[in-house]
């Protein structure tokens, strides 16, 4: 029975699954140690944060990205449409006699567009201003 649960599990290998677990959990100790300073960092901007999680799909660490991406300051994006514009989630509208051509997005702002929280546009927009 001891032999069959042993496998082939040789001592190295025990020892280098050792250290895997070891560096493990040093990951989610540094983890954890952002985790408490990115709390630290957002603490002031808790009402934000609050209406950001209101986005369907929006959770805590997304909502702080977005921040960190947009700041507070929504005067500077007239209308929905601009914000959407300006992070490149909504598509051109390439169309002449008729004939659509191609509607990709540009490549706008990284941080946002890669969060596909814009999927639901007017109401992701809305909160946001």
């Amino acid at each position: 029975m001891i032999q069959a649960l042993n496998g082939r599990v040789q001592l190295h290998h025990r020892w280098m699954i050792g250290r895997h677990l070891e560096h493990l959990n040093q990951v989610e100790e540094h983890i954890e140690i952002l985790n408490q300073e990115i709390d630290k960092l957002i603490g002031p901007y808790k009402e934000e944060i609050d209406l950001l999680i209101t986005i369907p799909g929006v959770q805590k660490d997304a909502a702080a990205s977005i921040l960190a991406e947009i700041g507070t300051d929504m005067s500077v994006f007239p209308s929905e449409d601009h914000i959407a514009s300006w992070a490149a989630v909504c598509p051109e509208s390439n169309e002449s006699a008729g004939k659509k051509r191609s509607s990709k997005t540009n490549k706008g702002n990284k941080g946002l567009s890669g969060m596909g929280f814009f999927h639901d546009q007017k109401h992701a927009t809305s909160c946001l201003l």
